[in-house]
């Protein structure tokens, strides 16, 4: 039963992967630590952007994020040169588990609508008065004609 899973995984990533080109030449790069289409790495921690010939990535926090109430953080992803963000692969950020900060409605999964440039939120609960870092790993996809880029960017930020 097990396998079944997998199996049905896979059909479902390799569905979605290639919904974002109509070519059956369509190819597809994992980006990853070890390669991000021949450039730089594909993890950034303390809330540093992720920066590609592809994309760019950031997370932020939005806003006074007082003690004991809900606060935004922004994710940001912007496509770049001829990429286009992939609205058929499933956008997530998967929270990790941070000293002072509750995940609220987690697990966080997104419709990107724009082509370009998105901005999706998420939602914690600051637990404690020193400072917090809402971190996780922000999965996406990025196309152009010719194929996609699926990238798991490690992103952190630090909360006053």
């Amino acid at each position: 039963m097990c396998t079944n899973n997998w199996l049905g995984f896979a059909m479902g990533l390799m569905f979605a992967a290639g919904g974002c080109t109509r070519s059956s030449e369509a190819s597809i790069e994992k980006a990853d630590s070890r390669n991000v289409a021949g450039k730089s790495a594909a993890t950034q921690v303390a809330g540093d952007p992720q920066d590609t010939d592809a994309y760019g990535t950031s997370i932020s926090g939005a806003g006074d994020c007082k003690v004991n109430e809900e606060c935004k953080v922004a994710l940001r992803l912007k496509a770049k040169g001829e990429f286009h963000i992939n609205k058929e692969y499933p956008t997530k950020f998967v929270p990790s588990p941070s000293e002072g900060v509750e995940y609220v409605n987690s697990p966080y999964r997104f419709t990107p609508s724009q082509e370009k440039e998105e901005t999706f939120t998420i939602t914690i609960k600051r637990t404690s008065a020193s400072a917090i870092s809402p971190k996780g790993q922000f999965k996406f996809g990025v196309c152009t004609s010719n194929g996609c880029q699926i990238a798991s960017v490690d992103l952190a930020t630090t909360i006053s």
